[in-house]
């Protein structure tokens, strides 16, 4: 068997796998960060101490998974392997969403492209409104007895979307959802505010996406010959870039009167936040990820903390991350 042996439903719920405090995000891998750059990130990223990889079956129509399946399969009981299912991976309009039908055809697919025969967690990608959480439940259910996938996640959850779905798998005996992966770094704070009271509640983690805010809070868009995928993809990213650059701007005076650098301050301040056990990170280079790994470590000096809250306050959200 090449993954992790699925739990047993009728025992005690394992508990929460252990992510580490920082993962590798590849939504890049096969698109924008070809096969063998992916490689050589991911055996840094192994050198770091890092052991979770983080796809999803639509990142590079399919290609991530293949690019990081074919990576793990030497070392798969050493890693950590978790994909996602949501997004359209036919030309049927059925293969989509999270109906049971298309659950079970998206992970039959996550697994041939990742080359294992169990995830090891699954995360549903987005809410399906137009699906009951039921049918979705006892999908997962299935999965998890017939061994391709051991733990189950949201993303991008609301919390009143956690709260149903728990509620479904509950019903069905079924273990809870282990975590929620969201948006969340200085200028994309939502998710204290919707579904943070949830998280507690559930005793859910949270792995914490697009942590330096796509780019804004490494500092580079203050450049007047930034380049950057803010300014290469379109309105929605230009809007972004709009919304948080004043921020940014702000939140780099402070990183500067206290001797740190921007991308120190806002993975040091999102490391220190309770909600957050893993930080995922979306490196395309070996020096990119030298400043993640050299940032999560960075201890907060005494004041920071309220002097970033008035420039974002609890709950703000700049980027607009929910609604994608």
């Amino acid at each position: 068997m090449n993954g992790r042996a699925a739990p047993d439903t009728a025992q005690a719920h394992p508990p929460a796998p252990d992510l580490g405090r920082l993962g590798l995000g590849t939504w890049l891998f096969g698109w924008e960060t070809p096969a063998d750059e992916a490689r050589t990130l991911m055996k840094r990223a192994l050198d770091h101490g890092i052991t979770y990889f983080d796809t999803a079956n639509n990142y590079g129509s399919g290609e991530s998974e293949r690019i990081v399946g074919a990576f793990v399969k030497g070392i798969r009981e050493e890693v950590l392997v978790g994909t996602k299912v949501f997004a359209p991976f036919g030309p049927d309009e059925k293969d989509r969403g999270l109906s049971a039908r298309a659950v079970h055809r998206a992970v039959d697919g996550c697994l041939r492209r990742l080359g294992t025969d169990c995830i090891d967690l699954l995360h549903l990608h987005r809410p399906d409104p137009s699906v009951a959480e039921e049918e979705t439940a006892a999908a997962l259910g299935d999965l998890i007895s017939a061994g391709k996938i051991c733990q189950v996640a949201t993303s991008t959850f609301r919390g009143p979307q956690i709260d149903r779905m728990q509620r479904a798998l509950r019903a069905r005996s079924l273990p809870p959802a282990v975590l929620d992966q969201a948006p969340y770094s200085l200028l994309e704070r939502t998710v204290e505010r919707v579904a943070a009271d949830s998280l507690r509640s559930w005793d859910m983690r949270l792995t914490a996406w697009s942590p330096l805010g796509e780019g804004l809070l490494t500092g580079k868009y203050a450049h007047p010959r930034a380049e950057g995928r803010l300014l290469r993809w379109g309105d929605e990213h230009r809007q972004r870039l709009h919304s948080g650059i004043g921020a940014a701007s702000r939140l780099g005076a402070v990183a500067d009167a206290h001797g740190l650098t921007l991308p120190q301050l806002a993975l040091g301040w999102l490391a220190s936040r309770p909600l957050v056990s893993t930080v995922l990170i979306g490196a395309r280079t070996s020096d990119q990820l030298a400043t993640y790994v050299e940032g999560i470590g960075t201890p907060l000096p005494p004041g920071c903390e309220e002097e970033i809250d008035r420039i974002v306050p609890p709950g703000t959200s700049l980027l607009q991350h929910y609604h994608t």
